[in-house]
């Protein structure tokens, strides 16, 4: 007997499915070893729609100039995708995840470099690798403030806190030079400062299993990421970060990113 025409578009479409079905589970168990195992505590600790990024400024040519608006949602969605992965790279220090946690660390260097090639397409390449250069010590040093916090070191943990504020007083006269001179220094150690305590705050109340002040905490302090990466971009596109005229458009894609 012949296969009639209906049949055999049925089963070229049956196959089709299949391959799909397989391509989709290939993309999940892989985004899975990219990311974190399934805890509850994680669960705890973000949005679910924060993901593992992977791309690396060495592994792409810098694009073209680039203006404010995109300039502000690309470093919006960088800058609280990378707040995020800090705290989960703290929280996996404390709840002893190792293997995680050396995941976590080589994916928040990989986003420095994407940070820095972002911004390279608005001011120079020097003052592009200073900032990503100062996330990313930020990033290593609240990773051994929760080191010291897991293990009861008092000292470890102050020193750590210590250079925290060191590096935000460095951060913010990069900010103030990349955005030449619209942000005071003194206005950008104030937002960077109020960054740390919330992401030193959150982590101690995770360390003390108060997770609901933890992912209230953790919210606040993606949304402040949101907004250093606004100011930065006005200031880095030659605009004072005060007299910027949002758009609605604009406003409606900054608050689905945040």
């Amino acid at each position: 007997m012949r296969t009639s025409g209906t049949a055999r578009v049925l089963a070229a479409l049956v196959a089709t499915l299949r391959t799909i079905a397989v391509l989709i589970a290939v993309a999940v168990v892989f985004s899975v070893v990219q990311g974190e195992p399934l805890r509850v505590d994680l669960g705890l600790s973000a949005p679910n729609t924060i993901a593992i990024m992977t791309a690396s400024a060495s592994s792409a040519d810098v694009a073209g100039p680039i203006d404010r608006p995109e300039l502000r949602l690309e470093l919006q969605e960088l800058l609280a995708h990378d707040t995020m992965l800090a705290i989960r790279f703290m929280r996996s220090t404390i709840s002893g995840t190792p293997d995680f946690v050396d995941a976590a660390n080589a994916v928040v260097v990989r986003s420095a470099d994407e940070i820095e090639r972002t911004l390279r397409r608005a001011v120079p390449a020097e003052h592009a690798r200073a900032f990503a250069d100062g996330w990313s010590s930020h990033n290593q040093q609240l990773f051994s403030y929760a080191t010291a916090l897991r293990d009861g070191d008092d000292a470890a943990r102050e020193q750590a806190r210590s250079q925290i504020a060191v590096t935000a007083e460095e951060q913010a006269a990069v900010i103030a030079d990349i955005s030449d001179g619209y942000i005071a220094t003194d206005a950008a150690a104030t937002s960077l400062h109020m960054r740390d305590d919330l992401l030193l705050y959150q982590i101690e109340a995770y360390a003390d299993a108060d997770y609901g002040q933890a992912y209230a905490l953790t919210h606040e302090a993606y949304e402040h990421a949101g907004g250093i990466a606004a100011t930065v971009a006005a200031g880095a596109t030659g605009n004072d970060p005060h007299a910027v005229d949002i758009s609605a458009g604009e406003q409606m894609d900054a608050d689905l990113i945040n």
